[in-house]
This record gives structure tokens, C-alpha cells and sequence, in this order.
């Protein structure tokens, strides 16, 4: 702040007033903020968010409402009319409205019947085998622990 310490112990020297090169501050901090934003994007998969157009339909997720885009109102927020009114939201709380892609396919797709549904194709539980041992539909064996056998 550079003034004149009165109460800690210092040299003579170090009690001169130097005038702070603000500049260089700024511009030293600048450069290592930088370095840990290209530090740390990378890592967290940072990236920005797309443009949306003026007039285009939005989603609103957490409200579960589609809404149309108005206008801009500062670096960070939109102005937005859902079929409640108007609201103001930051872009990050939007999102462009999903696109439904059709596929349309020329075979015909069958419905499973009530049979099918009703009666599956592999068996769950598993099977004894001779022996006393017990298989599951895999193949494997099921052993009861050596504590519980009787002998």
C-alpha cells in the first residue's frame, strides 16, 4: 500500500515507500489466472455453450416448459415467454429444444404377444443337477458355505 510500517521490525531500507507498478500487477495476474483456466478446461471438459437464435424455441429443464427466445438482457441472460409470462433465466439454464429424428424403416415392426411376454425363454431360478450341487442358468456352480454342511 506503500506506506511507511511503524510497528513491525524491519531494516531501514525496507521502511522506504515503493510505488507498486499496478500494470505489471495486473498483467503478472492476468497470465496466471490464464494458466489455470487452460489447466483446468481441458481436464473438466469446459466448453461453451451454443448460440441460440432470437425467436427459437428453448427448454427450460428444470421448470419441464418450453419456451420461446425473446431477447438478450446482459452477457449471461435471456429474456424468455413461457405459457406462464415472461421470465428472465441465465443461458446456462437453457437448453436448446431436442430434435426428433424419425427413422423409417420399410419392415414392419411385430409386437410381442401376450404368450411371449407372459412366458419367458430362459429359466431364473437355478437348477439342481445330480449330486446335490446347484447350477445357475451361466453354468455356475452354487456351493453352500463349509459352516453350514452338515457332517
Amino acid at each position: 500500500m506503500s506506506r511507511n510500517l511503524r510497528t513491525v521490525p524491519a531494516l531501514p531500507c525496507y521502511l522506504k515507500p515503493v510505488v507498486v507498478d499496478y500494470a505489471r500487477l495486473q498483467k503478472r495476474d492476468f497470465e496466471l489466472k490464464q494458466q489455470k483456466k487452460d489447466n483446468y478446461d481441458p481436464r473438466h471438459q469446459v466448453h461453451d455453450l451454443p448460440p441460440l437464435e432470437i425467436g427459437n424455441p428453448v427448454c427450460i429443464p428444470w421448470m419441464k416448459t418450453n419456451a420461446t427466445n425473446q431477447h438478450e438482457c446482459g452477457e449471461r441472460s435471456l429474456i424468455v415467454s413461457t405459457p406462464k409470462g415472461q421470465v428472465r433465466r441465465k443461458r446456462r439454464h437453457l437448453n436448446a429444444p431436442p430434435t426428433t429424428s424419425k427413422v423409417v424403416s420399410n419392415v414392419p415392426q411385430s409386437s410381442p404377444t401376450l404368450e411371449q411376454i407372459a412366458k419367458p425363454e430362459s429359466s431364473v431360478t437355478p437348477t439342481k443337477t445330480d449330486g446335490g450341487t446347484v447350477t445357475t442358468r451361466y453354468g455356475r456352480l452354487l456351493r453352500p458355505p463349509q459352516r453350514l454342511i452338515e457332517e
